[in-house]
């Protein structure tokens, strides 16, 4: 599966031939069948895909059941991201897959390649339900890939589309129009100056003829477009760097602009290879572009995509193998090459790396990224801020609404921080890649995407077209804690924000008050200056909130011999700050417009105890292991079924699940953790559940709201490298009630439904 689809993300060019020269030589109806679906096969081989297409929907009108030719109708318009026809013709292998038993391998990448199909449209509790599907048909992964472990991932991924899709950050995109964008793919855009945009294209409106076996076809090229009163003019080939046999694309310049750095790529055996060049930059112009010099190329592996920066050593953790310490000590800086790479020591397919470029423009041995950054499948485009040392890049890992998506990673060199989904609309169902941010505007930037509404050769989401976006900029939430006797500042506040973002078009008043007994997610403190750069203030706070529209706010502060604060808060359509409701303490809001403060009171007392809810947690953490040794420590009772003697240890799992969510709390999550580890400490365990529910919402809604929430845990424990064979889960919906949902006199009673929310589990042993 990969092949396709790392081609046409190395170079993100989609060739989509018409046979011109073939028709002349034999005349194509007189072919039998198997001549004709051979035929087809080097198309999609040379990336003739709209003909092999052609080819194959008269075999298959001619043949309509024939499920062989079917199939190879399907991967044909998969990988010629014509997702709409591909869902179509690999649902109905699968709906007939018992015909397929004696071909595995086709029924295998037909199943997993329909759920991809169903997600790329959007469709992502049909996707979730085939990603399952697969997963627990346990199908063979083909040659090369591991679609049972990616489908695992997947089941994951549709829930998070499922919960995120609506949940759309404020911004503006918006295609940069027919001047830049051909109808074939246009990508890696880069700002040279506030006027000049540096990009990748075949600039052509029309199919491409070619025959099947002619390698000279149309190759993509780099290009400069210039600015005139803000719109932008005819392209021109950028001079010097281009080729006329290879593919060429992906630039970016130097710091101080003296070199360009960009990728060329061939066809090697049938496949595409990729090297990164460079040519310096004179007076006179580009110099002819040779190889990067150094360990950064390889002859049987793809480099591509390079992004260079100049980046100050104090602001991350440097990498003393990279250069000498005499250099450390002599250079404040040191030059940094991003790329992608599928070469030894990654981790799935394309990788990202960075290589530190010495003073002689060699390239020294190159870093991963790590695996929090890179995974088993492909990640690719990256970009560096340096100003707020974030790693931006396209994954089709990570959770995703779709493809590739763009994540953002604060970090540098091989330490990163988990990956953040950049979210709507930035990023979409379809493939995004090549984020990049404008020179001196950090709310705005570019990305290629092939969503529909492009300059589409066939299909609205065959080829990528270059896009602007910009986000409105946000309302920034500075807290300020005043001691109410000494009226000075109060340093080593505990403060926690925790954010439920609403799924309505508009909140309810009432939501504020009901808030408190549902799960929400937590709000970050940021300290990304450029964030509030362009902001009308006089002074810039070192940490400061981002609020986005239409959320509710849990504020909550705690300090040690002080009176906890505690209040909800409400924002508008504009992200700004709507209505507070006071729980506890004094709270005043200060300021209008995109800056706004919140100056709190706290009064001093007595030291304060631990929560209930963190003894809860500490203890069910700690004792897990501690109870189920107890437990096998006793006599063991008799297996009527095997005549074995086990052990159960059952208890309730205190886990809470956001509301309407599958996902857990991430304060949760060290107890699953434990889990895994008692069963890595003994692979005789196994693992029993039931999941419940409370009782808002159907009765056939809950029952599906549980048995996705077992689904996640199954997913969770064995992504974590438990066998599946060692985990039984099931959901109950809100069959079973420990507890009271509403009180005596009717009302809702949060704690009883709280109490409902949860996982029994049955840990045995002896089996």
């Amino acid at each position: 599966m990969q092949i396709v689809k790392k081609y046409s993300l190395i170079v993100l060019l989609e060739l989509l031939m018409l046979i011109s020269g073939f028709a002349q030589i034999r005349d194509l109806n007189a072919l039998p069948p198997e001549k004709k679906v051979e035929l087809a096969q080097k198309l999609i081989k040379n990336g003739g895909y709209y003909a092999a297409i052609d080819q194959l929907n008269e075999l298959v009108q001619a043949h309509p059941d024939n499920l062989y030719y079917i199939f190879e109708l399907a991967e044909a318009y998969f990988n010629a991201r014509d997702y709409v026809n591909s869902e179509h013709w690999y649902e109905k292998i699968v709906n007939h897959k018992e015909k397929m038993l004696h071909k595995t391998q086709q029924l295998s990448v037909s199943t997993f390649r329909y759920a991809e199909s169903l997600k790329y449209n959007a469709k992502y509790e049909q996707a979730r339900e085939i990603f399952q599907l697969y997963v627990n048909e346990n199908l063979p992964s083909p040659l090369g890939t591991h679609y049972n472990s990616w489908a695992k991932n997947e089941v994951l991924s549709c829930e998070f589309a499922l919960n995120h899709y609506q949940h759309r950050k404020h911004a503006d995109v918006n295609n940069l129009g027919p001047k830049i964008n051909s109808a074939y793919s246009d990508f890696s855009p880069l700002l040279k100056n506030e006027k000049t945009l540096i990009f990748s294209s075949i600039q052509k409106d029309s199919v491409i003829s070619a025959n099947y076996d002619d390698l000279h076809y149309e190759h993509t090229k780099i290009y400069k477009a210039n600015s005139e009163d803000s719109v932008w003019q005819t392209p021109t080939l950028l001079a010097s760097v281009n080729s006329d046999f290879e593919h060429n694309g992906n630039g970016s310049f130097s710091p101080d602009g003296k070199r360009f750095y960009f990728s060329r790529c061939r066809n090697v055996e049938g496949s595409i290879r990729c090297q990164i060049y460079v040519s310096n930059i004179s007076d006179k112009g580009m110099s002819k572009p040779k190889p990067l010099d150094g360990h950064v190329n390889h002859a049987k592996h793809s480099s591509t995509h390079p992004y260079y920066v100049k980046i100050h050593k104090s602001k991350i953790n440097h990498i003393k193998d990279h250069i000498s310490s005499k250099t450390v000590i002599e250079n404040e800086y040191e030059e940094v090459l991003y790329f992608a790479s599928d070469m030894s020591g990654s981790h799935g397919g394309m990788d990202i790396w960075h290589s530190v470029i010495d003073k002689n423009g060699k390239a020294g041995s190159p870093m991963n990224c790590g695996q929090l950054v890179n995974s088993s499948r492909d990640e690719i485009t990256p970009y560096y801020d340096t100003d707020n040392h974030v790693l931006y890049f396209s994954s089709n890992y990570h959770f995703g609404f779709g493809g590739y998506d763009i994540f953002r990673s604060v970090g540098g060199h091989n330490n990163y921080g988990n990956p953040e989904n950049l979210s709507i609309p930035v990023n979409s169902n379809l493939d995004d890649t090549y984020y990049k941010l404008h020179l001196n505007n950090k709310f705005k930037g570019f990305i290629s995407s092939n969503r529909p509404g492009g300059m589409a050769l066939k299909s609205p989401t065959c080829c990528d077209d270059i896009y602007s976006f910009q986000y409105f900029q946000p309302t920034i939430m500075v807290l300020t804690v005043i001691d109410s006797a000494t009226n000075k500042v109060l340093k080593d506040v505990k403060i926690k924000l925790i954010v439920k973002s609403s799924r309505y078009e508009d909140i309810p008043d009432s939501l504020l008050f009901n808030t408190d007994s549902e799960a929400m997610d937590k709000l970050e403190v940021k300290t990304d200056t450029s964030l509030i750069e362009n902001l009308p203030i006089a002074k810039k706070p070192r940490e400061f909130y981002v609020l986005d529209a239409k959320n509710i706010i849990l504020v909550s502060l705690e300090k040690e011999g002080y009176e906890n604060a505690r209040a909800m808060i409400k924002t508008n359509n504009l992200g700004q700050i709507d209505s507070l409701h006071i729980v506890r303490g004094d709270f005043y809001k200060e300021g209008e417009g995109k800056f706004e403060t919140l100056k709190i009171i706290m009064g001093a007392k007595g030291f304060k105890k631990a929560t209930a809810e963190n003894v809860i947690q500490d203890v069910t953490v700690s004792t897990l292991q501690k109870e189920f040794a107890k437990a096998t420590k006793k006599e063991k009772s008799l297996d009527t079924l095997t005549k074995q003697k086990i052990s159960v240890v059952e208890f309730p799992l205190i886990i809470h699940f956001q509301f309407n969510m599958i996902e857990i709390l991430e304060k949760d999550q060290p107890i699953l953790d434990s889990l895994v580890e008692i069963l890595k400490d003994d692979p005789k365990i196994m693992i029993d559940f039931t999941t419940h529910t409370d009782w808002i919402g159907s009765d056939d809604y809950n029952m599906k709201l549980s048995y996705r929430r077992a689904d996640f845990i199954k997913n969770y424990i064995s992504l974590k490298g438990i066998s599946q064979s060692r985990i039984k889960g099931r959901g109950l919906g809100e069959t079973v009630q420990i507890a009271p949902n509403a009180n005596p006199d009717g009302s809702d009673n949060p704690e009883g439904r709280q109490l409902n929310r949860r996982t029994n589990v049955k840990l045995i042993s002896g089996r």
